[in-house]
């Protein structure tokens, strides 16, 4: 599961 502020933040990186 990805519950975590973290992936909200990798996220935005790979949308980059």
């Amino acid at each position: 599961m990805s519950n975590k502020p973290v992936e909200y933040l990798l996220l935005p990186l790979c949308t980059y």
